[in-house]
């Protein structure tokens, strides 16, 4: 019953981090100093859109926790707006009053997560459609080398090729690293062969990249975000798992 109610408590503070004065966006994060002052920060809320829908229909699954009607309907439209692009990507919509727009592919774990999670509980046909939209756009503007073609992305044009869009060109565990956990979760929801397709690229680019085979820290790696190196591991593990590939599993 203890970690019923710490999972009711999560639920609750996932509820209350929806911002009433930005369109009931999720706050980014919380920030605490030396003297254990804390603030809300404001900023890449799309990030966390994906996260809250899945993390609060799996909690709904797990222990039935009941969903404020009003909060699941305004996150999903959340969720349509940010999918709204020529990309079929989860990126901050252009022209949002509430939040600057920049290029970043950190989120595309989270948002087909997010729609798994809304074919898996939900049935929601939107959900699998606008997936094998996403996983099609992925395969066509990934290389077989795990890299990215960034000028092949329209919202990449449209924010003047910024510099910052340069960190995803290479393959790294924070963007198609973290993501092959929830390629497996959508494979096993829709049984899409795409997602395999692109687990299996990025999967085998860590494991002779961001892995050594003995199972020790590769230092050499681009491990340096933590929770994006354990998605990726945990991504390979299951690949290996659904495959029956042992060099993954070990």
């Amino acid at each position: 019953m203890e970690l019923v109610r710490s999972m009711e408590m999560a639920a609750r503070n996932l509820e209350l981090s929806l911002c009433p004065t930005g369109d009931y966006l999720p706050y980014h994060k919380l920030h605490i100093d030396r003297q254990y002052r804390a603030k809300v920060l404001f900023y890449d809320c799309y990030h966390n859109v994906g996260r809250w829908l899945d993390a609060m229909l799996r909690l709904e699954e797990a222990i039935g926790y009941q969903i404020p009607p009003e909060l699941e309907s305004v996150m999903l439209r959340h969720a349509r707006s940010m999918f709204d692009n020529p990309d079929h990507l989860p990126f901050t919509p252009i022209g949002n009053n509430h939040v600057e727009p920049y290029f970043e592919l950190h989120s595309l774990r989270e948002g087909l997560m997010a729609l798994n999670a809304l074919a898996k509980y939900r049935g929601s046909r939107w959900a699998v459609q606008q997936g094998n939209r996403m996983l099609e756009s992925m395969m066509s503007l990934s290389r077989p080398d795990s890299s990215w073609t960034l000028e092949a992305f329209d919202y990449y044009h449209k924010l003047g090729t910024p510099e910052t869009a340069e960190a995803y060109r290479q393959p790294n565990v924070s963007h198609n690293g973290r993501i092959i956990e929830a390629l497996v979760w959508f494979y096993e929801t829709t049984g899409n062969s795409i997602a395999i397709e692109l687990a299996d690229r990025f999967a085998t680019y860590h494991l002779e990249h961001t892995v050594h085979n003995d199972g020790t820290f590769n230092s050499e790696s681009d491990s340096g975000h933590t929770h994006s190196y354990l998605n990726t591991l945990r991504g390979l593990l299951l690949f290996g798992q659904l495959t029956n590939q042992r060099q993954y599993i070990e």
